[in-house]
């Protein structure tokens, strides 16, 4: 048993990648233990999000590791995100064999400055990943445009945002 004023490192990530990837194929083919808990859980997320598709992970570090291998993106390319975030985050982009690169934070939002965001692709960028935090959404329109014109990847961390909308679509969705 753990001493209880022992704490656990956070800056690590509490799964071995193989096993994550065997784990989640075998979801696609049978739905996790009693199924129909999760099944429902699956589709009220689609409904709240109005979104086609959902899959449940044991944990969000787990499904942004699964995003960045399966963009098949180029090993030490750098992904632009939020210096805002928790230890797990940065363990997923560089497990997946790529490198954070921080942008700064608007100071009339708190949210990433999608200007720095812009100013800061290169040749080396190869995704941009945004959280939205604390319950507010990044300059979606501006961040969106700046995916589109250097044809990158965006990926939304909407956790602190479950719910809100942009434009009328739900974040987490926004680029499509």
């Amino acid at each position: 048993m753990m001493h209880p004023l022992r704490k656990l490192p956070r800056g690590q990530l509490y799964f071995d990648p193989a096993q994550v990837a065997i784990r989640t194929a075998q979801f696609a083919v049978r739905p996790l233990h009693g199924g129909v808990a999760v099944a429902q859980f699956e589709r009220s997320i689609c409904d709240l999000l109005g979104s086609a598709h959902a899959v449940a992970l044991p944990h969000a570090r787990v499904a942004l590791w699964l995003t960045l291998r399966s963009l098949d993106l180029p090993p030490g390319g750098e992904v632009l995100t939020t210096p805002v975030t928790v230890p797990e985050v940065i363990s997923a982009i560089e497990l997946a064999g790529l490198r954070p690169r921080f942008v700064d934070l608007a100071e009339d939002s708190a949210q990433v400055d999608a200007r720095a965001l812009a100013a800061a692709i290169n040749t080396n960028t190869v995704a941009l990943l945004i959280t939205h935090l604390c319950g507010t959404l990044a300059d979606m329109d501006a961040v969106r445009t700046a995916a589109h014109r250097h044809g990158l990847p965006l990926i939304e961390d909407a956790a602190e945002a479950v719910g809100r909308r942009w434009c009328g679509q739900a974040a987490g969705t926004l680029e499509r």
